[in-house]
C-alpha cells in the first residue's frame, strides 16, 4: 500500500543519488522523484477536491489519508461525545469537542475523556501544485493581540482557526463589523477595506499571543471571494436553508471560517461547528451540502443570517492541480520505468 510522502527507492551502493529522474506515467498516475528524501511520490489529477473521509481513532488519535489543506467539518460518530468538533493547532491540548490537527502529517488528536473511536472529516487535501498547495497556506502564524485590530502578514481568503496560546483556548468567532463581546471571542475581518485581514479581540485578551492558520487571499481571483456573506436563510419544513444556485451563485461555495459557522439571530450572535454532507441538519448543527450547493440548519437555532466569508470554486480551480495518492492505496499492480541522470 502507498505510504504517505512516497515510496523509498534504493540505488546500488556504488551509486550516489541521481540529480534527476525522468519517470513515465503509468495507470493514470504521475510520479515525481523527491531527491531530498530519496522517495518516489505518486500523484493523480486534482479530481478529489473535497474529501469526506471516515477515520478510525485509537487511543484518541487517528490519521487522515491525505495531508489537509483546509478542514470544513469534523464529525465524531462514535462513541461517547459525538457531533461536530472544532480544529485547534497540533501540540495544543484539545478540550471536549475539539481536535488538534497536524497539517504536516494529517494527524488528529482528541481529548481522552471524549472517547472518540470514529470520525468523519470533510476537507480539501493538500495538493502538490495549484491553488491548494503549500505555497498558499499559512500554518500557525504568530500574532500579539492589541487594543486595536491587528493585520495578518498576508490578506486571507479563509481562516481555519485563531488559537489563544496565552490563554490555552480556541477563540470563538463573532460577526464582522462587531466588537468582540467577551474574553475568548474574536472578530475576523477578511477584507477591512485596505486589502488587509485583521483580527480583533476583547480588551481582556490584549497582549495575548495568538496562533492563526489561514489561506492566502491571492490564491483565488477577487471576484470569487466574499469577505462577509451575510446570507439570509429561507425557512421551510422546519429547516433554514441557503441554496446558492437559487440566488444566482453558480459556483461551489466554501465557507471561509474553517469549521466555525457564525450566525445572527434576533438580538444575539451564535457560533456553531459545521457538519459535513453526510450528517443530517439539526439544532446547532449546520450542514454543508456540496452536491446541491446549499447550507442548512434546523429552525431550532433561530438563526436568520449566516455571517461567513465565502470562496467560490469552479473547474478552473483544479487545472494543473496534482494530488498525492491517498495513504494505503494499492499500487502493487504498477511497474514504473525511469531514466536517471547525474549520478
Amino acid at each position: 500500500s502507498y505510504p504517505k510522502g512516497g515510496e523509498d527507492i534504493t540505488f546500488p551502493p556504488w551509486r550516489q543519488k541521481p540529480r534527476f529522474l525522468e519517470i513515465e506515467s503509468e495507470g493514470g498516475y504521475d510520479f515525481q522523484y523527491d531527491r531530498a528524501n530519496n522517495k518516489i511520490k505518486a500523484f493523480t489529477g486534482g479530481k478529489s477536491l473535497i474529501v469526506e473521509e471516515v477515520v478510525v481513532v485509537a487511543s484518541h488519535t487517528g490519521t487522515l489519508a491525505h495531508k489537509p489543506f483546509y478542514i470544513l467539518a469534523i464529525d465524531v460518530t462514535a462513541t461517547t461525545t459525538t457531533g461536530p468538533y472544532h480544529v485547534i493547532p497540533v501540540g495544543k491540548t484539545p478540550l471536549t469537542l475539539e481536535c488538534a490537527v497536524n497539517f504536516a502529517t494529517g494527524g488528529l488528536t482528541f481529548v481522552a475523556a471524549d472517547l472518540v473511536t470514529s470520525v468523519r472529516v470533510t476537507y480539501i487535501p493538500l495538493h502538490e501544485t495549484g491553488p491548494f498547495s503549500s505555497d498558499n497556506l499559512v500554518i500557525d502564524e504568530s500574532m500579539v493581540a492589541s487594543d486595536t485590530p491587528k493585520d495578518l502578514a498576508n490578506q486571507a481568503a479563509a481562516v481555519q482557526y485563531i488559537y489563544d496560546v496565552t490563554g490555552g483556548n480556541r477563540m470563538a468567532l463573532e460577526p464582522v463589523d462587531e466588537e468582540p463581546s467577551a474574553t475568548k471571542f474574536a472578530v475576523v475581518d477578511i477584507d477591512d477595506g485596505s486589502d488587509d485581514t485583521n483580527i480583533d479581540v476583547h480588551n481582556d485578551d490584549d497582549t495575548n499571543v495568538l496562533s492563526i492558520t489561514y489561506i492566502k487571499y491571492g490564491t483565488f481571483a477577487p471576484a470569487f471571494q466574499l469577505g462577509d456573506g451575510d446570507l439570509t436563510l429561507d425557512s421551510a419544513g422546519g429547516i433554514e436553508t441557503y441554496y446558492f444556485v437559487t440566488h444566482e451563485y453558480n459556483y461551489l461555495a466554501i465557507p471561509g471560517l474553517g469549521t466555525q459557522c457564525v450566525g445572527e439571530a434576533t438580538a444575539t450572535d451564535l457560533e456553531f461547528a459545521w457538519s459535513g454532507p453526510s450528517i443530517t441538519a439539526g439544532a446547532g448543527a449546520p450542514t454543508i451540502d456540496f452536491e446541491f450547493n446549499k447550507w442548512a440548519t434546523n429552525e431550532g437555532t433561530a438563526v436568520t443570517t449566516l455571517a461567513v466569508p465565502i470562496i467560490f470554486l469552479n473547474a478552473l480551480s483544479l487545472q494543473n492541480a496534482k494530488l498525492e495518492v491517498a495513504t494505503g492505496e494499492d499500487l502493487s499492480g504498477l511497474t514504473i520505468r525511469y531514466v536517471a541522470f547525474g549520478f
